[in-house]
């Protein structure tokens, strides 16, 4: 997943993310911006997550807004 269909997608995802992490904030997202890394941690830190299933959640989650078949998977389905 390059950085421009993250960044592509972070446009149009914004309420899609509240909605799959209602805790996180405007502020959150605007601190977020285009930063992968940093949605983990903080959905890391505001649901408690160890950083691994952070990174599974958000990584399930981007991939289900940037649908991108060329995207190798792991057998956990994690990308690689």
């Amino acid at each position: 997943m390059s950085d421009v269909d993250i960044r592509d997608a972070w446009k149009e995802s914004r309420l899609k993310v509240i909605d799959q992490w209602g805790r996180l904030t405007e502020h959150d997202l605007d601190q977020i911006g285009l930063e992968r890394d940093l949605l983990v941690r903080i959905v890391q830190k505001k649901y408690g997550y160890t950083r691994e299933r952070a990174e599974l959640e958000v990584d399930h989650f981007l991939q289900s807004i940037i649908p991108d078949d060329s995207i190798p998977l792991t057998a956990e389905g994690v990308s690689v």
